[in-house]
C-alpha cells in the first residue's frame, strides 16, 4: 500500500545547494507571516507604562510625606499656643477676681484706693515740705523757710508786694503788719481751735489761700512768718487766753517778737495800727499749749 503523498518528506535538492527552510513553532520566534524576525542587539528596554506609573507613585508618596511633616509642625505650634494660653488663664482669672462692679452698673471699682487729689486750697491735706526755702533780701543768710515750701512762696509774694528794699526795716515791717491787720475779718469753722505742732503753718496758709482773710489766729500765724521773712528771727504766733477790760477772759491770737531796739514786744492785729509793737506786758495773758493738745 502506498503512503499518502502528503506524508512524503521532500527530498533535499543538494544538487542545487539550497537548504529547505524548516518551519518554526508559532508563538516563539515567528512573525505574523511565519518568517523568523531578527532580534535587535543589546539589552531589553524598560516598558514605558510601568515606568510612568512608578514615577507618579513616587511623586504622590513624596507629597504625602511632606504634608504629614508640615501638619505635624503646625500641630506642635498650636499645642504650644494652647498650653501657653492655659498657663496664662489662671493669672487672668486671678486678676479679674480683684475687680468688683460698682453699684448702679457704673465703672468697675478696684480694691485699691483711688489716689487723693490735693489742692492748694486744702492746706491740711497738703504735706508740702520746704527744701532750701526762698530768697529774702532782709536777712543775713539770704534764705527764708517756714518748713512748708508752698507757704514759703506765699509769704515772699505777700511781703515783696508791700515792702521794698529802699525802706528801712522798721518801715517795711510796719507796712507789712498793716497789710495783715487791715485784711477782712472772717470767722471760719476750721479756724476756731488751733491744735498740733503745725497749726501755725496750717492757719497761715488758710489766711493767704482764702484771699487774705481770716480771724485773729490766722492773722497772727501769717504775720509771724512775715516778720521772720523781714529779719525778725524770733517772731512767732501764740494762741492765748487774755483778760478783757470787763474782767472776762477770751481766746485770742498774738505775735510775740523782739523789736529792733531789743524790746520784747507783741503785736495785736485786732487793734489795727495801735497794736504794732506793744510791750509784751501790755496784756494779762495765759499762753495755751495747743501744740500738744
Amino acid at each position: 500500500m502506498e503512503r499518502p503523498e502528503v506524508m512524503r518528506r521532500p527530498a533535499r535538492n543538494r544538487a542545487a545547494g539550497v537548504e529547505p527552510v524548516r518551519p518554526t513553532p508559532r508563538g516563539r520566534e515567528a512573525g505574523r507571516d511565519g518568517l523568523r524576525t531578527q532580534k535587535p542587539s543589546g539589552t531589553r528596554g524598560l516598558p514605558v507604562v510601568p515606568t510612568l506609573v512608578a514615577f507618579v507613585l513616587a511623586i504622590a508618596l513624596t507629597a504625602y510625606v511632606t504634608r504629614s511633616m508640615v501638619l505635624s509642625s503646625v500641630g506642635d505650634t498650636v499645642s504650644a499656643g494652647v498650653a501657653e494660653a492655659a498657663t496664662a488663664a489662671p493669672e487672668a482669672s486671678e486678676g479679674a477676681s480683684q475687680v468688683q462692679i460698682g453699684d448702679g452698673g457704673g465703672a468697675p471699682a478696684t480694691n485699691e484706693a483711688a489716689p487723693q487729689e490735693t489742692s492748694s486750697e486744702s492746706p491740711k491735706s497738703d504735706e508740702s515740705k520746704s527744701g532750701d526755702g526762698v530768697k529774702s533780701p532782709w536777712i543775713s543768710s539770704g534764705t527764708f523757710a517756714t518748713g512748708d515750701a508752698t507757704l514759703d512762696e506765699e509769704v515772699k509774694k505777700f511781703c515783696d508786694g508791700i515792702a521794698t528794699t529802699d525802706m528801712d526795716i522798721d518801715t517795711a515791717a510796719l507796712e507789712v503788719y498793716k497789710g495783715v491787720a487791715w485784711s477782712d475779718y472772717v470767722e471760719r469753722d476750721d479756724a476756731q481751735h488751733p491744735a498740733g505742732k503745725d497749726w501755725r503753718i496750717e492757719y497761715a496758709r488758710q489766711y493767704y489761700e482764702n484771699d487774705c482773710t481770716g480771724n485773729c489766729y490766722e492773722f497772727a500765724a501769717f504775720l509771724g512768718y512775715c516778720l521772720q521773712y523781714l529779719g525778725f528771727e524770733d517772731a512767732h504766733s501764740e494762741a492765748v487766753i487774755l483778760e478783757l477790760k470787763s474782767g472776762d477772759w477770751g481766746d485770742h491770737g498774738l505775735v510775740y517778737v523782739t523789736n529792733t531796739d531789743g524790746t520784747p514786744s507783741l503785736c495785736d492785729t485786732s487793734l489795727g495800727t495801735n497794736g504794732w509793737m506793744l510791750k509784751d506786758t501790755a496784756y494779762n495773758v495765759q499762753i495755751q499749749d495747743v501744740e500738744n493738745a
